[in-house]
């Protein structure tokens, strides 16, 4: 719970405070239970719908639901202690996830990871006594057979399901299009499918399912930064802004949203405005390598070689096994600076100091080769 608390994985109640957070301890409760028996459509990321007011009759069905379960787990401690060790166990496995703190996932896979034993613990011991059960109605046999075709049943529909999601698993596309299909509400779900879509440069499709998560999440940070990434590259500038300023309000500590203002600030060759939040960032702290090299660039594209070339060079010295300042000082030498001895030695020193991108290594042999002509 610290760790969670630090990370910020704990939310405000929600809504209607602390009677509806109750809920949906409830709804979270009832519905690992499902996920862990009738495993047909499962997902990367769910959604469910809470119902209000608190005590309508979904609500009033589900407690009773509840109560139920417990009531027989307790009543069956006459006979057995099985049914209330296993109920008991599922619940206090699940207890983190419950929402008794509220966190942004409501619903997941992994939460019922452990909490599984209690349910082969349950299946395992009620084949064991329906293989041994035996009645006169019955051949001797019936219920061993029974016992055996329901044990097979489970394991085939178990491991079809199993099967099945691996394909889902694919890459991220099949995955988070997957999540999306099954749980459009999903607020992780679509953030998620926002993201694959930029990284495919799909930005026009990616404001759609970025737009609904931030709908569905009014405190997703990354969502709102991301949109204020894509808005940029769609060129609305007004619609990045916004979004970045949001981000940045919901978390001011997180400096990557700040570094991808100055980015967007770049594109829109408002370079000023760049070198005035890198600036700010630096100050904070001097000794970040990135933020060397993406002021290089801002001054690289101003004209101011000189300010570039010492920026690049700092970022060398913080990260001497970063490939790109040598890249961006081989550039700048050859093309703005004319000077191919220093451009040949920046090309070489990157060459050897990240000889595994090879792809980029390859290339400035091609460029040291051009020179030496």
């Amino acid at each position: 719970m610290k760790v969670m608390f630090e990370a910020g994985g704990i939310k405000a109640y929600r809504e209607f405070g602390i009677g509806s957070n109750i809920l949906v301890c409830l709804y979270v409760f009832l519905e690992s239970i499902k996920l862990l028996v009738f495993t047909i459509n499962y997902s990367a990321a769910y959604s469910f719908i809470v119902s209000m007011p608190v005590f309508c009759l979904k609500n009033v069905i589900l407690i009773l639901i509840t109560v139920s379960f417990f009531a027989f787990s307790v009543l069956s401690l006459r006979k057995t202690k099985v049914i209330f060790f296993s109920l008991f166990f599922f619940l206090i496995t699940l207890l983190p996830y419950l929402n008794i703190f509220p966190i942004s996932t409501l619903k997941a896979d992994r939460y019922v990871f452990i909490a599984s034993f209690s349910y082969v613990f349950l299946l395992g011991v009620a084949f064991d006594r329906l293989y041994a059960y035996q009645h006169k109605k019955f051949s001797l046999g019936f219920f061993k057979f029974l016992t055996v075709a329901l044990f097979l049943f489970l394991l085939a529909g178990y491991s079809f399901m199993t099967i099945r999601q691996n394909t889902i698993w694919q890459n991220s596309y099949t995955l988070w299009a997957d999540a999306v299909e099954k749980h459009p509400e999903s607020s992780v779900a679509n953030a998620l499918m926002g993201v694959v879509y930029m990284e495919l440069g799909m930005d026009q499709y990616s404001v759609k399912y970025l737009e609904k998560a931030v709908q569905l999440l009014p405190y997703d940070y990354m969502s709102r930064n991301n949109l204020g990434i894509v808005y940029g590259r769609l060129d609305e500038p007004e619609k990045a802004t916004n979004a970045f300023a949001t981000a940045m309000q919901l978390r001011p500590d997180d400096d990557s949203i700040k570094i991808n203002l100055s980015v967007f600030y770049q594109r829109q060759k408002e370079y000023k405005k760049a070198e005035e939040v890198l600036k700010y960032l630096l100050a904070k702290n001097p000794q970040n390598a990135n933020l060397r090299f993406r002021l290089g660039l801002v001054y690289k594209e101003t004209g101011q070689y000189e300010a570039a070339v010492s920026e690049f060079s700092k970022s060398i010295e913080l990260a001497p096994h970063i490939i790109n300042p040598y890249i961006e000082l081989g550039n700048l030498y050859a093309t703005r600076m004319k000077d191919s001895e220093k451009a040949k030695y920046y090309y070489t020193k990157g060459i050897e100091a990240a000889p595994k991108a090879k792809f980029k290594v390859d290339d400035l042999r091609w460029m040291v080769q051009d020179l030496e002509r």
